[in-house]
């Protein structure tokens, strides 16, 4: 990663955190400013608590509008505020989509909220010059269709392949079970635990990392 971001000038990363800020995160020449996320079980305070998030989130690129050309969102959110701002400061802008946190929105009870919810979203991505998914399926999966012709899939990631390669064919190894994610609900990190302990009942052959 550190050769990636390096590769760049003038690269600006905004990081929107959860946990503790950490000092010197700066690689190279790549300049970052974190902005502390706060975090709430009520659903009220959590919503307003994100819009204050992308609020910030946008003073910050207009702090740096005039050293960047490009503004590249790697956020599950509809990402509204930071996506106008960006248009504001005539900035191209590119939704990268790890998730599709609309999807769980419209599952909602209240249907006022899911509709509401949609709406930012189909604002966001009209809006937004590209679009960036992993698979060509989760056009229609996640009902993308009317954004098609914005779409780039890039499913290719940077693996370091003289560090990561095989060393033992598949059918020599053992049954590895392993987490990898962060410790938190929405990663599945329960449901991982939760189905460990059936595995085990039911198989005498697997070891956990």
């Amino acid at each position: 990663m550190e050769k990636i971001l390096s590769s760049f000038s003038n690269l600006h990363v905004i990081i929107g955190t959860a946990g503790n800020l950490v000092d010197n995160i700066n690689v190279g020449d790549v300049k970052t400013t974190q902005i502390k996320q706060h975090l709430s079980s009520n659903f009220i305070t959590r919503v307003l608590l994100y819009i204050f998030l992308e609020v910030r989130i946008s003073f910050a690129l207009i702090k740096i509008c005039r050293n960047i050309d490009l503004v590249i969102l790697f956020m599950e959110s509809d990402a509204l505020f930071p996506v106008l701002t960006a248009k504001f400061l005539q900035k191209k802008t590119i939704r990268v989509l790890p998730s599709f946190v609309a999807q769980e929105n419209a599952k909602l009870n209240d249907s006022i909220s899911s509709a509401a919810l949609a709406l930012l979203y189909r604002i966001s991505y009209s809006l937004s010059n590209k679009i960036f998914l992993y698979s060509p399926n989760l056009i229609k999966y996640w009902r993308l269709d009317k954004y098609k012709q914005k779409i780039c899939i890039v499913q290719r990631h940077y693996v370091d392949f003289n560090k990561f390669k095989i060393k033992k064919i598949f059918a020599e190894r053992v049954n590895l079970v392993g987490y990898v994610g962060r410790l938190s609900d929405e990663k599945g990190i329960y449901n991982f635990i939760k189905a460990t302990s059936q595995l085990i009942i039911q198989r005498n052959d697997l070891e956990f990392l």
